[in-house]
């Protein structure tokens, strides 16, 4: 099987849809992510929760989300690849 980046998902979030990740600390923690990756990961999984109900039915792990968005480290120059966790 072949990886069409125009039409499919990047593997690393195919992992979350298929429910391999269940706390966003999972995510963190992954040596195998860089923090590209790793950030691609939380914003699918944040527009997830936002169209299943959003802060009323999911507002603690929002913010676990959240707050593990902003602890990655920022993209400069968009060549943060290296793994890290």
């Amino acid at each position: 099987m072949t990886y069409d980046k125009h039409t499919d998902k990047p593997p690393h979030v195919e992992l979350y849809l298929a429910g391999d990740f269940s706390s966003p600390f999972e995510v963190l923690t992954a040596n195998d992510f860089s923090a590209s990756q790793k950030r691609e990961i939380f914003e699918t999984w944040h527009a997830d929760l936002m169209r299943r109900g959003g802060y009323s039915r999911h507002s603690e792990l929002l913010l676990d989300i959240e707050h593990s968005l902003k602890s990655l480290r920022p993209e400069v120059d968009g060549s943060s690849d290296e793994p890290i966790g």
